[in-house]
């Protein structure tokens, strides 16, 4: 009985410990990333691969940012029209795309609201130059005593309660494009003018002849095309080298040839989730192309010259929107490291996190081919 106890003792404990070993390998294959940081050649594949090497080149380069957006309008130059009464659109003289000038009718509203507010305005005049005489003219019986103050008071109220309903009328028809210094009982109009408060170009129209409008409705958008932004996202790794004052050029995809000029006047103070901040550049010659708001646009940004450690093109290959490169370390393996790229120029980059890899030999031709091999050797584990 002793010896068949020490039998199963010996078989649950290698039992276990096979078991254990089974989850911990596979612990091991779950937690392997998917490109091994070690690959290694045959002799026949180095030769193939005709691989070359490099170090790490420090160099004065002028740093240049490219980045790419789109064409925005100024808040304070993008203009939505309505009419502070509501009405029936009576007619509508512009179209989307046109130029307007200051002051040009860009559609006229017609209601009954219109007419009720300049008679009230004109009734309320009158009424005011009498009360304003009798006001006065009980100032001046209260002085000899021939009237109580009481009826002074009552003038005096009358008076100033009729001053406030004129000078609020009269803000109500400046809103409704109507000089209440010109209004006369001759000239009472059951239509008003929506104007254009600047000279633009009208973006979109929302109404039709005939339709009625509330004073919550967008009638017209106007924008001044004289006063663009460029809306352009600048990735992390590069937002340090962005600042308030930058010049910036710039191209449409349509007319790459005429370059337009921008200056940086708000570089964004949050990084989204994409790894991305947003910069914010004044249009300073609009007139080179026409621009509309969203047309997308190509930008450069060149940035102050740096004395900065680098490696050619040709020695940083990317994979999953990560910079990696390949340190030579033996005859024929080669390890893969990530790195950290800033600018570029001349066919050379930045290497950001050099300090590792300072007179280590770098792969530069070949490099593409030992990323497949990396990744090949990836998917067969």
């Amino acid at each position: 009985m002793k010896n068949i106890a020490i039998i199963l003792f010996i078989t649950i404990f290698f039992g276990c410990q096979n078991d254990r070993d089974t989850a911990e390998q596979g612990k091991e294959s779950s937690e392997t990333p998917a490109i091994d940081n070690i690959v290694r050649l045959t002799s026949e594949q180095l030769e193939n691969a005709s691989i070359d090497s490099v170090s790490l080149e420090k160099v004065n380069i002028s740093g240049v940012l490219r980045l790419n957006g789109t064409v925005e309008v100024d808040p304070d130059n993008r203009v939505s029209l309505s009419s502070a009464l509501g009405g029936h659109i009576k007619s509508v003289n512009v179209l989307p795309g046109q130029a307007v000038r200051k002051g040009e009718a860009i559609l006229t509203v017609e209601d009954n609201q219109f007419i009720q507010v300049q008679q009230d305005y004109l009734t309320t005049k009158a009424e005011l130059t009498s009360a304003e005489a009798d006001f006065n003219r009980q100032k001046e019986l209260n002085a000899s005593k021939s009237v109580s103050d009481k009826a002074v008071e009552q003038a005096e109220t009358e008076y100033l309660s009729l001053l406030a309903t004129k000078r609020g009328l009269e803000e109500k028809l400046r809103l409704i494009n109507i000089s209440p210094s010109q209004l006369t009982p001759a000239n009472i109009r059951r239509g008003i003018n929506i104007v254009a408060p600047f000279n633009g170009v009208i973006s979109d129209v929302m109404v039709n002849k005939g339709k009625y409008v509330s004073p919550s409705d967008v009638l017209v958008e106007l924008i001044n095309p004289q006063s663009m932004l460029l809306r352009l996202q600048v990735f992390e790794k590069d937002w340090s080298s962005v600042r308030v004052g930058q010049t910036i050029e710039a191209h449409t995809n349509q007319e790459s040839d005429k370059k337009i000029q921008a200056e940086i006047i708000s570089t964004g103070m949050i990084i989204n989730e994409d790894g991305s901040a947003l910069v914010i550049a004044r249009v300073k010659n609009p007139q080179i192309v026409p621009l509309v708001p969203g047309l997308y646009v190509n930008a450069l940004i060149h940035i102050e010259n740096k004395n900065v450690y680098t490696l050619p093109n040709d020695a940083i290959v990317s994979f999953e929107n990560k910079s990696y490169i390949f340190e030579w370390i033996e005859s024929t393996s080669f390890r893969m490291k990530e790195v950290t790229t800033g600018s570029s120029n001349d066919g050379k980059v930045e290497i950001v996190n050099y300090e590792d890899l300072v007179d280590k030999p770098i792969v530069n031709k070949g490099a593409y081919s030992l990323l497949m091999a990396a990744k090949n050797k990836g998917e067969e584990e």
